[in-house]
């Protein structure tokens, strides 16, 4: 994982920090435990899935691995109250979704940004087997306290991710505060991330984030057609209306 995003420099912004990084095979998993203080640090690891099948595989060969599998698709929409930002949710094969959006997208596509995103909804013990022998769990990642099955599986761990330049989702939690890893394989991926502690040792940012359970961060403000109307603004993570959400000051 990494914090990204752009600096704002003094005055008014996110305050942003790099993100320590390690080398793949410098730390042992106990020496990888004490780098990002007993877990409560994103870190980022670079070069440990090189050595994994996926990384050399093309998307026509997951095709051919997986294409059977079902997948949810979905696209950004900065005004859904939906989960992570995503709207417009289908189930597709997985052949369907890389021939449409992946292997044949046009640049008319780019321009329309219809940014088809992929996830699993089901882990790959689900949606395709096969491909776990391709992208094995890091030996940093202990997964012994996900849910598991009557068989012994954790059907919804761990999930692929697909999408073309530009996919994004919205500020959320996963699994809350079970380890999360992502392994990237191709292209690169931006993250931007609150610590965990910070939210709950910050009086604003705890009662605004984790005081109501929610799908997604929202406030009602002003209607632009005034009146004394109100509408509801959604949090945008990636561009930030510090005049709605004040909070993010302190982040």
């Amino acid at each position: 994982e990494a914090a990204a995003g752009e600096a704002k420099g003094p005055g008014r912004g996110l305050k942003t920090a790099p993100i320590p990084r390690a080398s793949a095979g410098e730390l042992s998993p106990e020496a990888f435990y004490a780098f990002n203080k007993n877990g409560r640090l994103p870190v980022i690891v670079e070069g440990e899935v090189k050595s994994h099948l996926a990384s050399r595989m093309s998307f026509q060969d997951l095709k051919r691995l997986c294409g059977g599998g079902l997948t949810e698709t979905s696209v950004y929409d900065p005004g859904t109250r939906g989960w992570a930002g995503l709207s417009g949710k289908k189930v597709m094969t997985m052949a369907a979704y890389l021939d449409a959006h992946i292997l044949n997208r046009t640049k008319a596509a780019d321009e329309d940004r219809d940014l088809v995103y992929s996830s699993g909804a089901v882990g790959l013990p689900e949606f395709c087997p096969k491909l776990q022998f391709f992208m094995p769990v890091p030996k940093y990642v202990a997964t012994g306290v996900s849910p598991i099955d009557a068989h012994g599986v954790q059907p919804g761990q761990p999930e692929q991710y697909i999408g073309p330049t530009g996919t994004k989702t919205e500020l959320h939690m996963d699994n809350f505060l079970i380890p999360f890893w992502m392994s990237v394989y191709k292209g690169a991926k931006t993250f931007r991330v609150i610590l965990f502690e910070e939210i709950y040792d910050t009086p604003s940012l705890k009662a605004f984030f984790l005081d109501h359970k929610k799908t997604r961060w929202e406030r009602k403000v002003p209607s632009s057609g005034g009146n004394g109307a109100v509408e509801k603004k959604e949090l945008e993570i990636w561009r930030p209306d510090f005049a709605v959400f004040p909070e993010l000051l302190e982040a």
